[in-house]
């Protein structure tokens, strides 16, 4: 017998803001959210939200009359604190199942009737709080314009999923706020017509920002966490771990000292002394590279001329490495039935020994690739039939060119998360495709 419930999730809030503008020149906005969640417990599961900001458009001032190249110039600055509860609401639910183990008193584990979610009573909300600084700017009729940036993210009580003992609790996770971490960074943008004329324009926008974290604190039971695990075959272990004053992004490796005379790996152990990979302990490891790009760049260009139009979308990772897991495992010879790589016969060929999670398969990931090419043709149809207006020809090239010096399949690998930063091939891993489109767009 079975039985089974949808879990109902609620979430309730009272939103309240004010604005005031004084001659469009001096602005202020301040706001409150009073909100509660049935994910948490009961006496956790209300909490205050708040903001404010203000900008000052100098544009508007006085002594701004003469320079009549500047159209819109604006400087503000702004704090607020969200709340985050973004996990499934099942997890907090009190479920009962009849194919849980539990301890009996003897000492021995069976099958009974019992909880089946480790419900935590002292979960709560998970709170960011940032401030930002930023100025917009429009220049020269309107010709070029844009925004910059600068901010700070602390992020308090953070959610996350950690091991639990068994028992006393009878799974082996559970939802906790285990810490807090912080970002900084910067972004910027520009738009602009670059020409102008009757029959010819180009206009470009473009997109650059940074980004860099930290874990600031870690509580409860667990003074730091690993991750970015490998599987089967062999046991390599993890590539990245969090702790309090660890940077996001960091790999947490064995450094590679070289080859011994049969092929085997050679690393460096905590004292700084060279060691055969087989007498290396989890202690021996440190933090080194890091995932995430120094610099972010997004770049779009459109021209037209005449009744012809080009687009051209770039992008750009600057300055950050990835974990080679392509050539860790199928660049090594005598992997039992496995294919290898021919490189395994070739650049790799000295090595014969069991795979290592070290610094040598750790490869600067910098690209840049063109997303996509767009050649259009638009011809007016008002000279041959009232019904349609225009009609627009084009082709779309997707994916059409990445540069690299990355020897893996893509260097855009996941970077969202604090264990991120390898080539998963494992993990529904597809090498990108070039795709080719034709279209037509009428116009009525």
């Amino acid at each position: 017998m079975s039985s089974s419930k949808n879990i109902t999730e609620r979430l309730f809030s009272l939103f309240a803001r004010a604005n005031y503008s004084y001659e469009d020149k001096y602005l202020l906005q301040a706001s409150i959210r009073h909100e509660g969640s049935s994910k948490f417990a009961k006496d956790n599961r209300w909490a205050n939200f708040w903001s404010v900001s203000g900008g000052w458009r100098i544009s508007s001032e006085g002594f701004m009359e003469e320079l009549d190249w500047v159209n819109d110039l604006k400087v503000r600055f702004g704090y607020g604190v969200t709340g985050n509860n973004d996990f499934s609401a099942s997890y907090m639910a009190n479920m009962l199942g009849s194919d849980t183990y539990w301890m009996l008193p003897n000492g021995e584990w069976a099958y009974s009737y019992g909880k089946t979610q480790n419900v935590n009573q002292n979960l709560g909300w998970e709170e960011k709080k940032e401030w930002n600084l930023g100025v917009d700017y429009s220049l020269f009729k309107g010709r070029l314009s844009g925004k910059f940036d600068v901010y700070r993210r602390k992020i308090d009580n953070l959610i996350y999923s950690v091991k639990v003992p068994q028992p006393p609790y009878t799974q082996g996770t559970q939802w906790q706020n285990i810490g807090s971490m912080e970002s900084r960074g910067w972004e910027l943008e520009f738009s602009g017509d670059i020409i102008r004329t009757n029959s010819f324009t180009w206009s470009s926008d473009l997109n650059l920002s940074h980004n860099k974290g930290k874990i600031l604190t870690l509580w409860g039971n667990n003074t730091y966490y690993n991750g970015n695990g490998f599987p089967a075959p062999g046991s390599p272990g993890d590539a990245c771990r969090m702790e309090e004053g660890s940077t996001i992004g960091s790999f947490y490796l064995w450094k590679f000292a070289g080859f011994d005379d049969d092929g085997g790996f050679l690393l460096y152990n905590k004292d700084g002394e060279v060691i055969p990979a087989a007498q290396k302990t989890e202690n021996d490891k440190q933090y080194m590279g890091n995932y995430t790009p120094k610099l972010i760049i997004g770049w779009s260009h459109t021209l037209t001329y005449k009744n012809f139009d080009l687009g051209i979308n770039l992008r750009s990772w600057i300055d950050f490495d990835v974990y080679n897991t392509i050539n860790m495992y199928y660049g090594i010879q005598g992997q039992g039935n496995t294919n290898v790589l021919k490189d395994a016969y070739g650049k790799f060929d000295h090595i014969k020994g069991e795979k290592q999670i070290c610094d040598y398969y750790l490869e600067d990931g910098t690209f840049l690739k063109i997303d996509a090419l767009t050649f259009g043709y638009t011809l007016n149809m008002r000279r041959y039939t009232p019904w349609v207006n225009r009609i627009r020809v084009y082709g779309t090239i997707g994916n059409l060119a990445t540069w690299t010096k990355y020897s893996g399949v893509n260097p855009e690998v996941n970077i969202t998360g604090w264990d991120q930063g390898t080539e998963k091939f494992w993990d529904n891993f597809y090498p990108n495709v070039r795709t080719y489109t034709l279209g037509l767009q009428f116009n009525f």
